[in-house]
């Protein structure tokens, strides 16, 4: 690889550990999203409260 990119290979290897971080860093912000509404667990039961009023079914929300 250095006979390749000569001196360019510092300067690439940066950028590409670089863009890793950015990348792995993107990924955690959907889970922490998540994580503060309560979890997964938290999640599926806000999900069923708003799906429970569909069809007229209105006593769960009550």
């Amino acid at each position: 690889m250095a006979v390749r990119f000569g001196d360019q290979l510092a300067t690439g290897l940066h950028a590409m550990a670089k863009a890793l971080r950015v990348q792995a860093g993107a990924l955690g912000v959907p889970a922490a999203a998540v994580d503060d509404f309560g979890g997964s667990e938290g999640q599926y039961e806000q999900i069923e409260k708003v799906a429970a009023h569909h069809g007229d079914y209105w006593g769960v929300l009550l």
